[in-house]
């Protein structure tokens, strides 16, 4: 089953199993939007994230950031940190795929895909997102959350303080976007 979201509903469409065998079905429900008015006014990005994604749960994910920059060779924005403890790897209505070190795949850690593109760099002597060229290089790109339509969410390592860095996104069609803000 996958879903989408449009206006104030959820629209989905997929497989179920019933009695009489596998059916394809189509749903549109209403989506409530999560109200988040109570929060203070200097409420930091990752509580804006929790109260608008109506996100309740209330594990902690132990990441072991010591050992990932380690083999890294760099810190990593304290903001991603707390996000990636309180939401740990998965995806945002199934579309935005957070990025979270120590999972299973490379495509799901940073450090492993950051280490494995570097790698692949220095091996073929070229960049796989022009004109950017892979982290560690100065400036490097390091990617930190994906889409399932091939969009990359990247930090773009330039400022020696890795809360400084800026958010730069690239489609398909290599056409790049800047934020100059933090993760969340």
């Amino acid at each position: 089953m996958r879903a989408w979201i449009l206006g104030g509903s959820w629209i989905g469409c997929g497989e179920i199993d019933t009695d009489e065998g596998r059916c394809v079905v189509v749903v549109v429900a209403a989506r409530p939007t999560p109200v988040s008015d109570d929060l203070p006014q200097d409420a930091s990005w990752l509580d804006r994230i929790i109260a608008t994604t109506g996100h309740r749960g209330k594990r902690e994910y132990a990441i072991d950031w010591a050992a990932a920059e380690a083999r890294l060779g760099s810190r990593l924005p304290t903001d991603y940190k707390r996000m990636a403890e309180r939401f740990g790897y998965g995806s945002f209505d199934g579309f935005v795929d957070l990025a979270v070190p120590g999972w299973p795949s490379e495509a799901s850690d940073p450090v492993g895909d950051a280490l494995q593109i570097a790698q692949w760099a220095r091996t073929y002597g070229r960049s796989l997102r022009k004109p950017h060229q892979p982290f560690p290089a100065p400036g490097g790109l390091l990617r930190r959350a994906f889409t399932e339509q091939a969009d990359d969410f990247f930090w773009l390592t330039e400022d020696p303080d890795p809360d400084r860095w800026p958010v730069v996104a690239c489609g398909e069609l290599a056409e790049w976007s800047r934020f100059d803000g933090s993760t969340t």
